[in-house]
């Protein structure tokens, strides 16, 4: 995704911000992720920048990420966000998930 420059930026779609790691409940996730869409959605709706930011990425599976990043893109995301925020991913491994996550 291009990032447009200039303009506001929405953060921290979600305003709870609660990690959801792989071992959580798949009902959990789904709600989350809708808050997330609903979000980037009515940021559009005022013209703002919508960033889907993701804390805890390196804490799900890459098929999670995969379908959380397509949501969001199809909810008009300008930018997505993945956050190693525990540093224990290596450089090559955020790399592979990257390309695994944004591959077409």
């Amino acid at each position: 995704m291009a990032s447009v420059g200039g303009g506001m930026s929405l953060h921290g779609l979600v305003s709870r911000q609660r990690p959801v790691p792989a071992t959580c409940p798949e009902a959990g996730r789904q709600e989350l992720l809708d808050e997330a869409i609903g979000s980037i959605g009515r940021a559009k709706e005022f013209g703002l920048h919508a960033n889907f930011f993701m804390p805890e990425s390196t804490r799900t599976t890459l098929d999670q990420l995969r379908d959380a990043v397509q949501a969001a893109e199809r909810a008009g995301a300008d930018d997505v966000t993945l956050v190693d925020s525990l540093s224990i991913a290596r450089p090559a491994a955020l790399a592979s998930a990257e390309g695994a996550v944004f591959a077409a």
